[in-house]
C-alpha cells in the first residue's frame, strides 16, 4: 500500500534532507510513504534507524513491474543487484491513497479493494450481551437509528459514511433470531429488528472493533480475560457503568424499559464520538 500525505510537519525528517534530495522525494508538496508487505523488507526496516527511498520503475507507463526479469527490463544497467524471490504475491500494484485529515481518495486501485480499505478506516462498534437475541441487537439497531440521524441519511447507509455497527454474545449461537418482545420494542420506535442473527463473539469481532460496548460489568470482565489486549476497548455501555436492565423472559413493559436505558446511554455516548462523514 502506498500513502500519499502533506509533507508539512514541522518535526518531518524530510526536511532535513539536503535540497536536491527533497525535491527527488516530494512533489507538490506530497510525500509518498511505502508500507511494504514482503518480510524481508519488514526485516530489514526494523534493523535500519531511519527511512529508507523507494525508487519504483515505472518508466513510459508501463506499470509495476511484478517479477526481478521485469524490472531488470525496463531498468537495465541502472540496477546493481536484484534480490528475486520470485513474482509478487499477487501480481498488482499497490493500492495507492491520498489522505488528508479528515478525509482520504483511492488514487490508484491495487491490490487492496477500495471497499476493503474504506471498511478498515471506518470506525466499528460492537455492542455485546450474553445470547445476542435482546440487548445487544437493540443496541446495535438504536445505534445505528440515531447515527444516521446525525449523518442525515439511513440507517442502512450509515457505512457509507464511515460507521460500522455489530453485535454479538458471549454465550450466543449463529443464526438466532431477536426475541419477539425486543422485536416489538424496537418497531414501537421504527426499527426493524426481524433480519437479526445473533452471532457469538470471536477473535475477528473482537480484533476488528475499534470500540466494544458492553452491556453489563460482567460481560466486559468476561472479554477481557478472555481477550486482555483489547482491555483498552471495552467498556459498559453506561457511561456510569451501571448495567442495563435484562429483559429475557419478561414482559413487553420490561423490553420498553431495557430499550430506554440503551437509548440514553447511546445518546451520552454519541456526544463523545466524532462523526463526521466519510469523503473520497
Amino acid at each position: 500500500m502506498s500513502l500519499i500525505v502533506a509533507d508539512d510537519h514541522p518535526e518531518s525528517l524530510v526536511h532535513r534532507l539536503p535540497e536536491a534530495a527533497r525535491r527527488s522525494v516530494v512533489g507538490n508538496g506530497r510525500l509518498r510513504l511505502r508500507v511494504p508487505g514482503h518480510p524481508l523488507l519488514g526485516d530489514c526496516l526494523r534493523l535500519l534507524d531511519g527511512p529508507v527511498a523507494v525508487a519504483e520503475p515505472d518508466p513510459a507507463g508501463w506499470g509495476v513491474p511484478v517479477t526481478a526479469h521485469e524490472c531488470l527490463e525496463r531498468c537495465g544497467e541502472e540496477i546493481t543487484l536484484v534480490l528475486d524471490d520470485g513474482r509478487t504475491r499477487y501480481a498488482q500494484p499497490p493500492t495507492t491513497i491520498s489522505v488528508d485529515p479528515s478525509s482520504f481518495q483511492v488514487v490508484r486501485p491495487g491490490v487492496i479493494a477500495e471497499e476493503s480499505i474504506r471498511r478498515l478506516a471506518s470506525l466499528m462498534v460492537l455492542f455485546v450481551c450474553t445470547g445476542n437475541t435482546c440487548r445487544s441487537p437493540m443496541a446495535e439497531s438504536l445505534f445505528r437509528d440515531m447515527v444516521a440521524k446525525q449523518l442525515g441519511c439511513r440507517p442502512d447507509e450509515i457505512e457509507s459514511q464511515g460507521v460500522v455497527a455489530a453485535s454479538a454474545g458471549i454465550a450466543a449461537w449463529a443464526g438466532g433470531r431477536a426475541s419477539g418482545n425486543a422485536v416489538e420494542a424496537m418497531e414501537e420506535r421504527g426499527i426493524d429488528l426481524t433480519s437479526h442473527a445473533s452471532q457469538p463473539l470471536n477473535d475477528d469481532l473482537v480484533r476488528q472493533a475499534d470500540l466494544i460496548w458492553t452491556m453489563t460489568n460482567s460481560h466486559r470482565a468476561a472479554i477481557t480475560s478472555q481477550f486482555p489486549e483489547a482491555a483498552p476497548r471495552v467498556s459498559v455501555l453506561s457511561p456510569d457503568r451501571r448495567d442495563v436492565l435484562d429483559p429475557i423472559g419478561g414482559p413487553l413493559p420490561v423490553y420498553r424499559e431495557c430499550a430506554r436505558q440503551i437509548h440514553d446511554h447511546l445518546a451520552a455516548r454519541l456526544k463523545t464520538l466524532d462523526l463526521g462523514p466519510q469523503r473520497g
